[in-house]
């Protein structure tokens, strides 16, 4: 049975998320407070999933700062379920290293798909194997510029912005939503991610090697790249 750890104040939305993980075949421990979750980060999470909420009720921190914690202490995906609606908070999440963001009233489908997909992924553990010629893009926002493999392309704010979700999701299925909540765009512009993907896909082909934006069917995007 694969495991989980839920990270959430709020005791009700707790227990029925454990209900539900557990009527899908995957356990649950559930941590209500910021102290409780820096304990069981400092002993050693071996969960398969962290799910994690933003507001905690502590001064000491929120969870940006445990999502920090996890990613640099694990390689442990973590989920972010929260009913915050600032994008400003979702972009945190995801420089700190969340693999998915999902805003609270939930879908339970949705919800279920995105956390399966986190784990039944297999971890790629660095081995030290990495060389110059597959390091990943170096993206610069202030010279508004992307540079790979001794290649600089210039690019838009929102084509570098677009380019560093997909690649800190390498190799994962980005939602067409999230593209769009994260880029700043409402519901109404549905095919603002669509049109921006392929002003990005034409700047990428002057890297050299590939890098590749393949089109997930009704659902999003994936990158990746030839080493």
């Amino acid at each position: 049975m694969r495991t989980s750890t839920i990270i959430e104040d709020d005791p009700v939305q707790a227990e029925l998320l454990k209900a539900l993980l557990e009527q899908h075949n995957i356990s649950a421990d559930v941590v209500h407070d910021f102290d409780g979750a820096c304990k069981a980060i400092k002993e050693g999470l071996t969960s398969d999933l962290v799910i994690l909420d933003y507001d905690l009720g502590a001064s000491e921190g929120d969870g940006v700062d445990l999502c920090k914690r996890i990613e640099s202490t694990t390689d442990i995906p973590v989920l972010v379920l929260t009913g915050a609606k600032n994008k400003e908070i979702a972009v945190e999440f995801m420089n700190a290293g969340a693999r998915q963001f999902v805003s609270k009233p939930y879908n339970v489908k949705e919800l279920l798909a995105r956390i399966n997909k986190l784990i039944s992924r297999k971890p790629t553990l660095f081995d030290g194997s990495h060389t110059d010629a597959d390091s990943p893009p170096v993206l610069d926002f202030n010279l508004m510029k992307a540079s790979y493999r001794g290649v600089t392309i210039a690019m838009s704010a929102k084509q570098l912005e677009l380019f560093e979700i997909l690649l800190s999701n390498e190799g994962e299925t980005v939602f067409r939503d999230d593209i769009n909540f994260l880029l700043n765009q409402n519901a109404e512009n549905s095919r603002y991610a669509d049109t921006l993907i392929t002003k990005l896909r034409r700047r990428l082909a002057k890297f050299p090697g590939e890098i590749r934006i393949r089109s997930i069917r009704g659902v999003g995007y994936q990158l990746s790249r030839s080493v």
